[in-house]
């Protein structure tokens, strides 16, 4: 089974490590996840 990669942070990891590291970052309040290129996330600052 090949998972996708995905950079989260400028870090690769796999489609199910995103989607949990995802979950764990935005439990944090005004934290948020956005997609800056294709497969490519970076974490912001919601105010």
């Amino acid at each position: 089974m090949d998972e996708k990669e995905i950079v989260l942070n400028n870090k690769k990891v796999t489609e199910t490590q995103f989607e949990t590291e995802k979950q764990k970052l935005e439990e944090n309040k005004g934290v948020k996840v956005v997609e800056v290129n294709k497969n490519e996330y970076k974490t912001r600052i919601q105010e």
